[in-house]
């Protein structure tokens, strides 16, 4: 289960990085005076502090996840869609073999295409339930005979298994994202925190100097809060 990760911060993430790249221009600048207040302000803070930039830069979007989570769901529907043609096919290849015998028509699992035609898991059953019956010696035969061919027969299964393994991929995907969320909300918080030191520094180092002070504050005046959207991070 994905750790719960709360925000350190109220901006959408952006701008987060936005004003930490400013930030660090800024102490980059200042070094001198800001390592005389805060000895703990040095080079290689300011090196670590770009490199938290950098990491929460390079990982996947929230937007990147979602859409390779409606990938995944796009190619499931599109195989189950593809599922219920061929099985559609398979029904009509049944009446052509066996004209007078409704029962042989039916004995492919047909009662339950109706339930399987938008369901992953009862697709691939209905799936692998035709392609079993359909390659039993007592159809087999006559199917192929009205031209349903073997590949056509092994295809049935085939799909079984695609939907199968895309559906363990699109729940990996969305268990992922949740994963994925936590992590980036993490690499963000570091950043927040190095721009929340660099605000204390500043009252420090030029407790009389409001334009410092507003150089490194955490929320830009002039812009307010940017309260994160509900969409961001999918939360």
């Amino acid at each position: 289960m994905a750790q719960e990760v709360k925000r350190a911060y109220n901006m959408v993430n952006e701008q987060v990085l936005a004003e930490a790249d400013t930030g660090h221009y800024n102490a980059t600048q200042d070094l001198a005076t800001l390592s005389a207040a805060v000895p703990t302000i040095t080079a290689a803070w300011l090196d670590a502090m770009l490199q938290d930039i950098n990491n929460a830069r390079s990982y996947p979007t929230d937007l990147a996840v979602k859409l390779d989570i409606s990938d995944c769901t796009h190619n499931v529907n599109a195989s189950v869609k593809e599922g219920r043609k061929a099985l559609s096919k398979l029904g009509n290849r049944a009446k052509l073999a066996f004209p007078e015998d409704v029962e042989k028509q039916r004995a492919f699992g047909n009662s339950t295409w109706q339930a399987a035609k938008d369901h992953q898991e009862k697709m691939q059953t209905a799936l692998l339930i035709a392609q079993k019956t359909c390659n039993d010696a007592e159809y087999k035969n006559a199917l192929m005979a009205e031209g349903m061919t073997q590949a056509e027969m092994d295809r049935l299964g085939e799909i079984a298994q695609e939907i199968s393994d895309l559906n363990i991929k699109q729940e990996a995907a969305k268990e992922g994202r949740k994963v994925s969320t936590a992590e980036r909300i993490l690499l963000y918080n570091l950043v927040w925190e190095h721009r929340a030191k660099l605000a204390a520094a500043a009252q420090v180092a030029w407790p009389e100097d409001a334009a410092k002070h507003e150089q490194y504050q955490l929320y830009p005046p002039a812009k307010g809060k940017a309260v994160v959207p509900a969409e961001e991070d999918g939360v």
